[in-house]
């Protein structure tokens, strides 16, 4: 991926979800104590809790550019439709490698994007989090 691509997704990430989490927690609108965010089950930031219960259809066969399809890219796509921010760049660190694993087409109809997702990380081991900046992967 291109670097300025990059800066690009991460302005927009700001833009959209940093600043305004920012602020209502500084309104004391978040869920913890001294207006914190709390995590949620899964991990998940509460203004991301929706869109992990977002039905989803997913249907891709190649990572961008052609090459056989990584677990990275394939939780990407299913980020992509359930319209959660994938953090690239958190998850290659976390991952130990894993996140470039080939996995086999994701191709799934109807199902919440939480269970896209743990359906294509359970084979190798990695799970997700999500806070204010979006989901990453992790050992």
């Amino acid at each position: 991926m291109n670097k300025w691509l990059v800066s690009i997704l991460a302005l927009i990430v700001v833009v959209l979800v940093v600043i305004p989490v920012a602020v209502q927690m500084r309104k004391g609108g978040g869920n913890g104590k001294d207006g914190a965010m709390s995590e949620v089950g899964t991990s998940a930031a509460p203004s991301f809790q929706a869109p992990l219960d977002k039905i989803v259809s997913v249907d891709t066969e190649q990572s961008p550019g052609g090459g056989r399809l990584t677990v990275q890219y394939g939780v990407m796509a299913v980020c992509d439709a359930a319209g959660i921010a994938y953090q690239f760049e958190k998850s290659m660190q976390l991952s130990g490698g894993l996140n470039a694993r080939y996995i086999d087409p994701v191709n799934v109809s109807d199902i919440t994007a939480e269970e896209a997702i743990r359906q294509i990380l359970a084979p190798v081991g990695l799970k997700f989090s999500v806070d204010a900046a979006g989901l990453y992967l992790h050992q």
